[in-house]
């Protein structure tokens, strides 16, 4: 401690420490290698301007709250080590070609004038998080940034620098990771200030084996390393199909038409097969044949696992759905085809086995009997709340008036969402088909016929039960309607008047009503619409639904979103089986998402 001069150099070797003080050069000072100069929170002045000169091999260390001062020039070209504290360069500073710059501290360079910035960072000793403070910093072509990643905690498990101004970068980044990360972990491994610019010329390292990268994040503050895996399996497509010379029953495949799986020979017609929103479970319904009532299945993907959640002497099931959380199973329920209520089986998430015969009985809710004597009709279709899952919407009928409700999965707590007469200037809406929450649930869609025309149309309504709008004009009959997952359009089915209600196709509308599009050319006849079925892909730039081939077989083909009547024919690509070795195919009922 105290005053300490030092002469002209060069120094010998060996470790020359300052604990506290100041030490003052008379003149230019280079280190004899291999010294090591340490300044515990001492500075290190210059009498007249100098240059302290570290060369390969040689070391300054700095701890605590070091300092040089004006009079200094830093020239390294060895290894900088900034320990615990902020240490400040107030003169020049110029970090060579083969120079190091490690350790876990902070460097301030907010004063100082920075020459070149071609040396090396190097964060911690290990694992560390190494500070610069400087209004801004400008990597060289030269420099390389090594970045350790031993852990996922910023700078004991792995290596961060921050930096508070705009940086400039040019250099290489160097990533060398000694342990295996889990897909999804995310390192940010450097922050910065507002105008930076640039990028690395090159980054190494990236490519962790068996199948894990990483990705290069960039943020408008920070860099951030994350680890991807192998692409994941495309999320499958579930259809129900028969077949004469084929097999029959409910499958999946990819949207490519590969790996598909033939899981069960249940299901063949109205099945409407729909994945568990985890799709470890698949729900759907089949019966015993014709005149027998529906039962409501759950079947593991691979077909090893099924139970019978309900019996075909109980009530008659369609169209099941699970709740966004996937613990609850709505479908439409009522005698044979006569599917006028709402029914849920509550905590359907436990092992498959253990859920035969649940349903039966008291162990599913009509969530629709909650007023006999005035609402005890209605359409059967219901529609689970993305905001509240445990809650869902559904109709009931009063005197050839719809009125819309919810309530919660166990049927209490039912509250009306829109007026008790629904009308946009034509008379109360009677609602026919359909029902479907936007992706948020701020809205609702519906296909309803008002006492004029008694022409279904569609038709939205917000979730508070107002703003009910009429989308779609004309004689034509508009039907089934889906929300896209983005929710800005809507797929629906069309029946043209004009082939005397013989024509159906899908189409699509925006949100508001407009852009009417149609979007198939097949003129179905004499189909129900909820036979054929359709969907979106789970992102939505792809639909999902059934069509013909020319031999007259239904298949299932997926087109993209943005196709058009005139471009069906050849967009539409085979996502189920196809009709190859089969004489007759029915395919039908597709669906993409949970």
């Amino acid at each position: 401690s105290g005053a300490f001069l030092l002469g002209d150099g060069p120094s010998s070797g060996g470790t020359l420490a300052f604990d506290g003080g100041v030490a003052t050069l008379a003149d230019n000072f280079t280190q004899g290698s291999p010294l090591t100069l340490m300044l515990g929170g001492a500075t290190l002045a210059g009498s007249v301007p100098i240059t302290l000169t570290v060369p390969a091999g040689d070391t300054l260390q700095f701890s605590g709250a070091s300092v040089l001062d004006a009079n200094v020039t830093l020239a390294n070209s060895g290894t900088l080590i900034v320990d615990a504290g902020t240490s400040i360069i107030t003169g020049g500073f110029a970090h060579g070609a083969g120079g190091v710059l490690q350790g876990s501290g902070t460097l301030d360079l907010t004063t100082a004038t920075v020459s070149a910035f071609d040396g090396d960072v190097n964060p911690g000793t290990s694992p560390g998080s190494l500070g610069i403070t400087a209004p801004s910093l400008t990597q060289s072509a030269a420099s390389t940034f090594n970045i350790e990643l031993a852990g996922t905690t910023a700078g004991t498990g792995y290596d961060q620098l921050n930096v508070s101004g705009a940086v400039t970068l040019n250099g290489i980044l160097d990533v060398v990771t000694t342990f295996t990360p889990a897909v999804g972990d995310s390192f940010t491994v450097l922050t910065f200030g507002t105008g930076s610019t640039g990028r690395f010329s090159s980054v190494n390292g990236l490519d962790l084996g068996g199948g894990l990268t990483l990705d290069t994040v960039w943020l408008p503050s920070e860099l951030a390393l994350v680890v991807g895996g192998p692409p994941p399996a495309p999320e499958q497509i579930l259809f129900a199909g028969d077949s004469v010379g084929g097999a029959f029953g409910i499958f999946r495949s990819d949207p490519d038409a590969t790996n598909r799986v033939n899981i069960t020979s249940e299901g063949a017609f109205f099945a409407n097969p729909r994945w568990s929103p985890d799709r470890t479970r698949i729900t759907y319904a089949a019966g015993g044949g014709f005149g027998v009532a529906n039962q409501l299945h759950v079947i593991s993907p691979d077909g090893a696992e099924l139970a019978h959640l309900t019996s075909s002497a109980d009530t008659s099931t369609w169209f099941p759905r699970y709740n966004p959380t996937g613990k609850h199973l709505a479908f439409e329920c009522g005698d044979l085809f006569n599917e006028i209520d709402v029914c849920v089986v509550p905590n359907v998430d436990g092992p498959i086995p253990t859920l035969e015969g649940i349903g039966n009985g008291t162990g599913k809710v009509f969530v629709t009997d909650f007023d006999r004597t005035n609402r005890n009709t209605g359409p059967g279709d219901f529609a689970w709340d993305p905001q509240n899952p445990d809650r869902l919407a559904f109709v009931r009928d009063s005197a050839g008036t719809s009125r819309i409700y919810t309530s919660l999965f166990d049927g209490t707590d039912v509250q009306p969402l829109s007026p008790d007469f629904m009308d946009v200037g034509t008379g109360p809406l009677l609602i026919v088909d359909g029902l479907d929450w936007s992706f948020d649930g701020n809205l609702l869609v519906f296909s309803a016929a008002d006492p004029q025309t008694f022409i279904e149309k569609l038709y939205t309504i917000s979730r508070t039960g107002g703003n009910l709008t009429q989308l779609t004009f004309g004689p034509d009959e508009d039907v089934a309607p889906l929300f896209s997952p983005d929710g800005s359009q809507i797929l629906f089915a069309r029946n043209l008047e004009a082939a005397g209600y013989c024509s159906i196709d899908a189409w699509r509308v925006n949100v508001d009503g407009s852009n009417e599009v149609q979007v198939t050319d097949e003129a179905v006849c004499d189909f129900d619409t909820s036979v054929l079925g359709a969907d979106w892909s789970p992102d939505g730039t792809e639909i999902v639904l059934t069509g013909f081939d020319a031999q007259g077989n239904l298949l299932i083909y997926a087109i993209k979103s943005t196709t058009t009547a005139a471009t069906y024919r050849t967009d539409r690509r085979i996502a189920g089986r196809g009709a190859a070795g089969i004489s007759v195919v029915q395919d039908i009922q597709p669906s993409w998402r949970p």
